[in-house]
């Protein structure tokens, strides 16, 4: 079956049922299905979280239940509100970075449920931190309902998200800042006198402290990448041999790799064929290699590589031979 067929014949459910029993099995399905339901949207969600990428209609239920179980996909959402914010963050902290419009209670529930989304934080929002707002102690107790008494702090309150960005130890010495990143490798960014020790340290604590190194060097790099594949995105010179191990570890990281070469792809399509999306120079083979191995991988063929499945092939009789496998000969048609 060529790319054209498949493409002809992508799945399509004619009754709901049998759209439902197929999202069930698949939520991904949902991107076939043309006459959408809630009821078959919720079950795609249900089975695969991501299925709301496909969802015509997104509903404020179908996204809190999509966010309930995977926050990342809150960058799928069209409409963006503080409550489907919220609920993302409680699930993954991490899916701060696709917060269109950040607020100091979003950071902070980011942050309680994972503290290294504090290096999602925009720097406007930090800046909200330093304002206090001015008001007296009847009018809080206006807006509070109660009659309140001031009295001393009994303990040491938890330190505001802006104190817990900006006011980290300087460390000076070498001695004191191999502690730090030993505890913390994300303080590398506060240390002005790097050395190498210092960022392999800083690395093997926390992967994510490579984007904070001063002088990357292969060794640094690769530490990285074997810890999170993604760091490839912060290496200023991205070698052939570093760009294969970010590949080989995650097919995904091929988004990042800015000079991409065909065998790269083919082994991030072989690994998921996803990341077809990722490929700059979608050739005909790339496009037929990602949909031979599943036929949604249709949707990222771009146009012009599907009209060119019609025009033909040019062709010696020895390539045909070897395609073949066999020796032939070619002759005119016969006519019926």
């Amino acid at each position: 079956m060529n790319l054209y067929q498949m493409k002809m014949e992508e799945f399509r459910y004619t009754t709901n049922r049998q759209s439902l029993n197929a999202v069930k099995k698949n939520g991904l399905l949902l991107a076939n299905v043309k006459h959408q339901t809630p009821e078959i949207c919720r079950e795609a969600i249900k089975q695969n979280a991501e299925a709301l990428s496909f969802v015509k209609d997104q509903t404020e239920e179908l996204c809190s239940l999509a966010l309930s179980m995977n926050g990342n996909v809150l960058k799928y959402v069209k409409q963006q509100n503080e409550h489907l914010c919220e609920i993302a963050v409680k699930q993954n902290g991490h899916a701060l970075r696709f917060v269109k419009k950040q607020t100091d209670r979003i950071c902070n529930l980011a942050i309680r449920q994972n503290k290294y989304a504090i290096d999602f934080v925009d720097e406007t929002c930090l800046k909200n931190y330093n304002n206090v707002d001015k008001i007296t102690l009847s009018e809080a107790s206006n807006k509070l309902g109660v009659n309140i008494k001031l009295v001393k702090k009994r303990s040491r309150s938890k330190s505001n998200l802006y104190q817990m960005k900006m006011n980290y130890y300087k460390y000076f010495t070498e001695e004191s800042a191999l502690c730090a990143v030993k505890e913390n490798g994300l303080l590398l960014r506060f240390v002005k006198n790097q050395t190498e020790k210092i960022c392999e340290a800083a690395i093997i604590q926390n992967s994510s402290s490579f984007k904070y190194v001063i002088k990357q060097t292969d060794r640094l790099c690769e530490l990285a990448i074997r810890g999170i594949p993604h760091m490839i995105k912060f290496v200023k010179k991205q070698t052939k041999t570093l760009c294969t191990l970010a590949v080989q570890r995650n097919p995904r990281t091929l988004e990042f790799v800015r000079k991409q070469t065909e065998d790269l792809c083919e082994m991030a399509i072989r690994k998921d064929y996803t990341t077809l999306q990722f490929v700059k120079n979608k050739t005909y083979h790339l496009c037929e290699l990602a949909v031979n191995i599943c036929n949604l991988a249709i949707k990222y063929v771009p146009d012009d590589v599907l009209q060119k499945i019609d025009e033909p092939i040019e062709m010696t009789i020895d390539q045909i031979c070897n395609k073949l496998g066999r020796e032939v000969q070619i002759v005119k048609n016969k006519g019926k």
